[in-house]
């Protein structure tokens, strides 16, 4: 199934995520948005940690990959989140 989730941050960035995903495994996903993270490839790097990942496995996921990142406007619990909406 492919799904599409929108909604702003609290500090009103906007995160987008389209993610295509059967049974609660992630087999293809791209999170986009107004916000940005440095190391500038952080988000492209997560993205294919995610691929196949199970949605239990997400937030786990997420915060290992972005521990070394300085994310602006965002925080990880909105990527969680946005995914984990997505797959509902």
């Amino acid at each position: 199934m492919i799904t599409k989730n929108k909604k702003k941050s609290e500090n009103g960035k906007v995160i987008e995520v389209e993610l295509d995903y059967s049974d609660n495994v992630i087999f293809d996903i791209k999170i986009s948005g107004d916000f940005f993270a440095h190391p500038e490839d952080s988000i492209d790097n997560l993205q294919k940690s995610l691929y196949n990942a199970k949605k239990s496995d997400i937030e786990k996921i997420v915060t290992e990959n972005l521990k070394d990142t300085q994310l602006f406007g965002i925080v990880e619990k909105d990527i969680c989140s946005i995914i984990v909406e997505a797959m509902k």
